[in-house]
């Protein structure tokens, strides 16, 4: 594989990606410096040099046309990582580096939903470069969520970079404390996940999640031993940074705030 590896970086270097304003040049450095950036697309397409190429090539295409390098943590606000309790925190028992969020506010807002895709997107991102070849364990955290209010077209847009565009990331996905009325709907959405990360899931309840999560960094909502939470330091939605960047309308900003029961 080392060879197909070097063939493939040769490749890209001659057919004019290392300096196409299409590529940004952070992913070319990578190509260039880090085999783990070309080898995840061999894996993941069993050694077939051609379609890793192939898809390298889109993957890094993809992320200069969503400006993916130029997103940052702090770009979204407080109350996203309050509401939805997105953070990054150690890893599990099999060193797999924690990524969690919790689905039980997230809703379909149109005025916001790129907002939302561009957050998933910085996270995912952001892990991958953490990580590297040792993988993530996504925990999608489903306590108390009604399906239906459910955001499914977020849920499959998660699916899909995934399949497309992060091969070999994630190395676990645990559904946890998903409701009955919802596991048939998140049993659809898995079925859209190549077989390499469908095989990754694995559904869990806060009596046996221990098994994968030492109680020690489980927070307490999932009767784990942690009480702090790890967000970034971020402005407020009602600050003037939001409102300009994601051109956001104080009046939905307000019922916002009210529909969530925020102060």
């Amino acid at each position: 594989m080392d060879s197909a590896v070097a063939n493939i970086r040769r490749r890209f270097e001659a057919d004019g990606h290392a300096t196409s304003p299409l590529i940004n040049p952070i992913d070319v450095e990578r190509v260039r410096t880090e085999d783990w950036q070309i080898r995840r697309y061999l894996v993941d397409l069993d050694g077939n040099a051609e379609e890793a190429y192939k898809a390298l090539v889109r993957t890094l295409q993809w992320k200069e046309r969503h400006h993916v390098h130029s997103l940052k943590d702090t770009d979204f606000p407080t109350e996203f990582y309050a509401l939805y309790k997105v953070e990054s925190y150690g890893t599990d028992k099999d060193g797999y580096a924690i990524l969690a969020e919790s689905y039980r506010h997230q809703r379909h807002w149109e005025e916001i939903n790129q907002v939302f895709v561009d957050l998933v997107t910085a996270h995912i991102e952001k892990m991958d470069r953490i990580v590297g070849e040792k993988g993530m364990n996504y925990m999608a955290d489903f306590s108390d969520t009604p399906v239906t209010k459910l955001d499914f077209s977020l849920a499959t847009y998660r699916v899909n970079i995934l399949n497309k565009h992060y091969p070999m990331l994630a190395r676990r996905i645990m559904l946890h404390n998903v409701p009955k009325m919802v596991k048939p709907a998140m049993k659809l959405v898995v079925a859209f996940m190549k077989p390499s990360i469908r095989d990754t899931v694995v559904y869990t309840t806060d009596d046996d999640v221990t098994a994968f999560i030492s109680p020690d960094i489980l927070h307490s909502d999932f009767k784990g031993k942690r009480t702090e939470r790890h967000y970034p330091v971020t402005e407020s939605m009602r600050g003037p940074a939001f409102a300009a960047k994601w051109k956001v309308e104080p009046k939905f900003i307000d019922s916002f705030f009210k529909y969530n029961n925020l102060v």
